[in-house]
């Protein structure tokens, strides 16, 4: 849910940054990695009661993020905000500012992912064109 919540949320702000462009009005979207917070502790994560057996996967997950990761974060929340600060005297900020070693890692394992797709099904792809 909350990775969904996040991807909606960016869709929202690329298609908000188009709209407003035209008016001089910039949009970024902050992409954090992890920062050391007390986001991933137990009284900001909630977890619910009443498991389903399915989803241990989901578990696992949410275990190792209140278990291991939590106060292991590698990202300095004060250097985020100064690097959040820093953008807004930009004269032509980035629309996705992403912060921390980790958040970088895996922007090039999804570029890389992308890519790959693009190329394996580019056939398929151009295919779909009206023939003349």
């Amino acid at each position: 849910m909350y990775c969904a919540t996040k991807f909606a949320v960016n869709g929202f702000s690329e298609t908000l940054s188009a709209e407003v462009a035209p008016f001089g009005i910039k949009v970024t979207i902050v992409q954090p990695g992890y920062f050391r917070t007390n986001f991933l502790s137990a009284g900001s994560l909630a977890v619910p009661q009443n498991q389903i057996a399915d989803y241990q996967n989901v578990r696992d997950t949410v275990n190792f993020h209140q278990n291991d990761m939590d106060k292991q974060q590698a990202g300095d929340p004060e250097k985020a905000a100064e690097a959040m600060i820093s953008i807004t005297n930009e004269a032509n900020p980035p629309l996705n500012l992403f912060l921390g070693e980790d958040a970088y890692g895996l922007v090039e394992k999804k570029l890389a992912f992308v890519q790959n797709e693009l190329a394996t099904w580019k056939d398929l792809t151009l295919s779909t064109a009206i023939q003349q």
